[in-house]
């Protein structure tokens, strides 16, 4: 009883811990900025302002509305509660008290997935992980959706888990956000032959489409197309992953090539991760942070694959998965300490060592005391 109340104790004071950072950021240093762009963009959708007009220049920017991008017309629906508060570090606040408690939610289900107790100690680690991950670091410094991601990925294969296609297809139409964890989790569904959750997720995704282009009064064609410009300017028109070192090759075809190894790696994985979740969670997960661009703040979508090593317990799986999962978290990208002439090259090579030990530990992740992957 005493090792209960001392790990809760723990646990609290990590969960505190983890939200005490994200008020000093937000309160000090005004962290958040991605956040404010998103409210933004719900501010201008509500009124029937297509947000990307105003990005691009085409319609006047209204202050009280403020400076929108155009990130997702599923963004835009989600923000909308957040627009009714007119008081930013409000909205923050309790935009941060959501994504802890999205973690939180995240690793509990992540203990169901692997049919374990929900372990006080595990996850407390977790949050000593984080807290000094510069990646954790440069998420609360956004305010982006990562955990939210994150939690929806979760989700969906602990909708797998316990039976609940419900589940399962709000995970995918969520994640939907996030084109690049979107993907592989989409092409997922398709391989192995999960149609009604496929059908059902993509009428209510067109359905979002098609009521956002009413409000919007904009071709709804055309929203795609203009997400994917917007895309195109975060990541300047490359893929921050893996296939870096090809950009001066293909620049123009790696989208194409990104999809088309997504498809190829699942296809051929399809019997083993059919009925085995870890590792299907793991090989999106994967797959979507190497193969498309992403932020490196996105790379804290990688947690649940610690949390599945982690709350094995197990000795030989810490060593060759858990640590190089902690490396990929903890260690810097160091780009500042490179000289410009050489950063090209050294940002390539860094995505294949980085995202080679995100292979590796999932390969590891698999083959050392399976059995914890299976279902039940």
């Amino acid at each position: 009883m005493k090792i209960l109340k001392r790990d809760a104790f723990l646990y609290l004071f990590m969960l505190a811990s983890v939200l005490s950072y994200y008020f000093y950021r937000i309160i000090f240093f005004n962290a958040g900025g991605d956040l404010m762009l998103r409210v933004s963009e719900a501010r201008y959708f509500m009124e029937g302002i297509n947000p990307f007009y105003v990005y691009i220049g085409e319609v006047e920017k209204i202050d009280r509305l403020g400076q929108p991008n155009a990130y997702s017309f599923i963004s835009y629906i989600l923000m909308i509660p957040f627009t009714y508060l007119e008081n930013n570090l409000l909205i923050k606040i309790l935009y941060s008290i959501i994504d802890v408690l999205m973690l939180s939610a995240s690793m509990l289900m992540i203990s169901k997935i692997c049919d374990k107790k929900f372990d006080l100690r595990v996850f407390s680690l977790i949050g000593i992980i984080l807290l000094m991950s510069v990646f954790f670091w440069q998420h609360v410094w956004t305010l982006n959706y990562n955990i939210f991601v994150l939690f929806f990925v979760t989700l969906y294969f602990y909708g797998e888990k316990i039976d609940s296609k419900t589940l399962s297809i709000l995970s995918l139409v969520l994640v939907g956000i996030k084109p690049s964890i979107a993907i592989p989790l989409l092409l997922y569904a398709i391989v192995c032959r999960k149609r009604s959750v496929f059908l059902t997720s993509s009428l209510i995704y067109i359905a979002l489409l098609l009521i956002s282009s009413l409000v919007m009064s904009t071709n709804p064609l055309l929203i795609p197309v203009q997400i994917l410009e917007t895309q195109k300017a975060f990541s300047s028109g490359g893929t921050d992953g893996i296939l870096l070192i090809l950009k001066p090759f293909i620049a123009n075809y790696m989208p194409v090539l990104s999809l088309v190894l997504v498809f190829t790696i699942i296809f051929i994985m399809r019997k083993k991760i059919k009925d085995n979740i870890v590792l299907a969670c793991s090989l999106v997960i994967t797959l979507g942070l190497s193969l498309f661009y992403n932020n490196v703040h996105a790379w804290i979508i990688a947690i649940p694959m610690l949390c599945f090593v982690l709350i094995n317990r197990d000795f030989k799986l810490f060593i060759f998965a858990g640590i190089p999962l902690i490396l990929f978290l903890l260690v810097p990208r160091l780009a500042g300490i490179v000289n410009d002439q050489y950063r090209d090259t050294y940002f390539a090579l860094h995505n294949i060592a980085r995202f080679g030990i995100l292979y590796l530990s999932l390969f590891f992740l698999y083959t050392i005391k399976p059995s914890i992957n299976e279902r039940i």
